[in-house]
Formats: structure tokens, C-alpha cells, sequence
């Protein structure tokens, strides 16, 4: 019988304190629950241009966008380049991209959005969840994106979760190098890895759910998507470190074409709301602690 695979990551300790001289100042972003038929999202609510805007947070999304139609008429014919993002989830994005004023709890920088002139997206998927007035755009998390912010926490546990920027405090159980968004899990193999936030499943390519022991027996057609797209149809455990992560049925999706780019899988909600990560921009590192 052929042994589930066990994916394992060197064990690190870290406690992040602020340098001698150095003062940090720790911003905490309470973050709201969107339950969207039976799709739990999660959003920010902060402002562009001195407005108040509802985005969803989803941390694997490459650019940050808005719906200007909805509460932002004089941004709705505002030029710049044409940029266009698709998702996991089959949904699309394209619009111009501009330097707007954005505002998260005391901080504040202009940064580039797009302003989306174009949406489409099937039921579910994040862009069919903006298109239904349920929110104003989404909030993405890359190197660059929050001028001045060296550090972002997520902790989606508990009754209070919040998007902390430069915490002063945070706790790891692993460190995960990282280029750009993209996360190196594993030694042999090595799985270009996603978190994203924005997606309540976890993606697998093909090839990496063999690699972690699903068989073609644990596999069932995903009501609502493609025929190469399977949800895997028992709990799946995974090890990174000391930590043990389990998804369970319909958590888990395995995907037979190319819909994930580059990345062998993606770590979506399910993941976060085991764990409590940590973005270091400046040492492009992801540290991922235990729940507290």
C-alpha cells in the first residue's frame, strides 16, 4: 500500500521584537466575516480617497482592486494602464490601474489600485461576490504593496480576527522562505505554494496530491465546477513542522489542468483558520505559528 505523504518543513523558534532605537508602530485592522450563501469570506473595512470601502481580503491576489460603480463615481473614468488578474476561483478582473489614498486604521500611503472596469466571474468566486454588492473590490498582499510596513500579521482565529501591520510581537512555529507571493514548501520535493486568503479551498495540482498519498479513489466530481476539477473525499492531513493541519471534505480540491499557473497548490481558508502567519517583507520569510 503506498504511504500518505507527509509534507515536512525544518522547525524554527522566533520571536520578533522591535530593534534597539527602533520603534515600531503596530496598526491592528479588525477583519469582518462575509458568509456569502455558503461561502465564508473575509473583509476589511477602510478607505480609498477618504471613503469608507468594504474589501475582501485575499492575500494570494497579485494586485488590489476596486469596483469604482459602487460608492466611487468619480473614479469611474480615471485612465492609466490596463492591467488584467485572474483567479483560481475562474473569475476576472480588468481595468486601469492609478495611485489612489489609501487608509488602513492609522496608516496611510497612495498605492496603486485598479479600478475595475471590467468583472466577470461564476458563482462562486470572489469577483461574483463584488458583483453582488456584497463588496467594493479586494485587498491584496505582496512585497510593495504597504510603503513603510515591514511586517504583516492575518489571524483569522478566535472571536477577534484582525490584519495586524508591523506587529510587534508575533510567534512561529516555522519559517517558509518565499519569491515574491510564492512560498517554497518541502525539500524533495519543493511545492510552489499560494496563501491566499480570498479562496475557501485548498488547490492541489494533480501531481502534489499523489505526492501527499490521495489516491483516484478519494477523489468526486465538484458539484458546480469543471470535470478536471475533483474534491477529495476524505480528511487530509498535513504536516508542516511540528504543526498538524486537517481538511476535511469538501476543503480540498485537485485540479488536473493548468488553473493554478506556477503554483502546486494553494493554501486557502481553511489553512488560516488553523494557523496564525506573519508576511516579513524585508527578510522574505513567512512565519507561521499556532494557534494561540
Amino acid at each position: 500500500m503506498k504511504r500518505r505523504g507527509t509534507l515536512l518543513v525544518g522547525l524554527t523558534s522566533w520571536l520578533a521584537l522591535p530593534s534597539q532605537g527602533q520603534t515600531l508602530a503596530e496598526v491592528r485592522l479588525p477583519v469582518r466575516i462575509l458568509q456569502d450563501r455558503t461561502t465564508t469570506l473575509y473583509v476589511l473595512d477602510i478607505q480609498i480617497e477618504g471613503k469608507n470601502t468594504s474589501l475582501i481580503l485575499a492575500t494570494g491576489s497579485a494586485q488590489s482592486w476596486l469596483d469604482p460603480s459602487q460608492g466611487h463615481p468619480a473614479l469611474v473614468n480615471r485612465q492609466g494602464p490596463t492591467s488584467r488578474l485572474s483567479y483560481t476561483d475562474g473569475g476576472q478582473v480588468q481595468g486601469a490601474v492609478v495611485d489612489l489614498a489609501l487608509t488602513l486604521g492609522d496608516w496611510q500611503r497612495k498605492v496603486p489600485l485598479l479600478l475595475a472596469s471590467s468583472l466577470e466571474g461564476p458563482a462562486p468566486s470572489v469577483v461574483e461576490t463584488v458583483k453582488r454588492y456584497l463588496a467594493q473590490g479586494v485587498l491584496g498582499l505582496r512585497p510593495g504593496m504597504f510603503p513603510g510596513i515591514k511586517r504583516v500579521s492575518l489571524s483569522l482565529v478566535g472571536s477577534r480576527p484582525a490584519l495586524i501591520l508591523n506587529p510587534l510581537i508575533y510567534s512561529s512555529a516555522i519559517a517558509l522562505p518565499t519569491v515574491g507571493q510564492t512560498i517554497l514548501l518541502g525539500k524533495a520535493p519543493t511545492y510552489r505554494t499560494q496563501l491566499d486568503s480570498g479562496t475557501p479551498f485548498i488547490w492541489l495540482r494533480s501531481t502534489t496530491a499523489e505526492g501527499l498519498g490521495v489516491r483516484p479513489e478519494d477523489l468526486d466530481p465538484a458539484p458546480g465546477s469543471p470535470p478536471q476539477v475533483k474534491r477529495v473525499n476524505r480528511l487530509l492531513k498535513i504536516r508542516l513542522g511540528k504543526l498538524y493541519l486537517r481538511f476535511n471534505p469538501p476543503q480540498v480540491l485537485v485540479v488536473e489542468t493548468d488553473l493554478l499557473g506556477e503554483m502546486d497548490m494553494v493554501l486557502g481558508l481553511p489553512f488560516f483558520e488553523q494557523t496564525t502567519v506573519t508576511w516579513d517583507f524585508q527578510g522574505e520569510q513567512v512565519y507561521v505559528g499556532e494557534v494561540p
